[in-house]
């Protein structure tokens, strides 16, 4: 049975508002590509919210607003940063392990 200590809620809670942000910023992209053509957000943005944990929002805008499936290279980079970020997770996991249980 795993215990929801702090630091899980944090995580979790940095999950939704990252995901809530990417989500937003995904359809306001959307919105932006189907009236102006040339003001858009840039991908890196779109990338930054995906890293720090908004990977699911993103995913989901993704799917919903049909926004980004296309594009090889940016599905590449934000699968990259999928992985990126579980990484980095998995290293501050176990760095945290090594202080907590000796």
């Amino acid at each position: 049975m795993t215990m929801w200590t702090f630091s899980n809620k944090l995580y979790l809670l940095n999950t939704i508002l990252q995901s809530t942000i990417a989500f937003l910023l995904y359809g306001y992209d959307k919105y932006l590509s189907r009236k102006y053509s040339r003001r858009r957000l840039r991908e890196n943005n779109l990338h930054f919210f995906s890293i720090l944990g908004g990977y699911p929002g993103a995913l989901l805008a993704q799917k919903l607003f049909r926004h980004k499936t296309r594009k090889r290279k940016f599905l590449l980079v934000f699968w990259g940063g999928v992985v990126l970020h579980f990484v980095v997770v998995g290293v501050v996991v176990v760095f945290l392990r090594q202080f907590t249980f000796g």
